[in-house]
């Protein structure tokens, strides 16, 4: 973001708020993105995707993280609204990770509901 406001002359997104969407893998990212940068993130619309709350040990190119690469913070997701959205046809398989995930969040701190449509 640094250097995209640098070559945009939007100095503005070195500091914005994000309001992050992704659908299908990209919905496991966004979830990600909220425990890596909890501060930088107000909302989250995760779209056909499940939810993976593990800071993985690789890279996806199957590499060894970077030493100092940033941890995921799980605490600070319960903190982020996250708006989950899946389709009739997704409900066996994405459904039950979802609504168990939401549950253990609100046994701790995160609010929440669901209800399936």
């Amino acid at each position: 973001m640094q250097l995209f406001a640098e070559m945009s002359g939007h100095q503005e997104l070195r500091s914005v708020p994000w309001v992050i969407w992704g659908h299908s893998g990209g919905a496991s990212w966004a979830v990600h993105m909220a425990g890596l940068y909890p501060e930088r993130t107000i909302a989250v619309f995760a779209r056909s995707g499940g939810m993976s709350l593990r800071s993985p040990a690789t890279q996806p190119d199957g590499t060894a993280k970077p030493e100092g690469a940033p941890a995921l913070d799980t605490s600070a997701i319960a903190g982020i609204p996250i708006l989950f959205v899946y389709g009739e046809k997704e409900a066996d398989r994405i459904g039950p990770r979802v609504t168990s995930t939401m549950a253990s969040g609100r046994a701790g701190r995160a609010l929440g509901g669901g209800r399936r449509a």
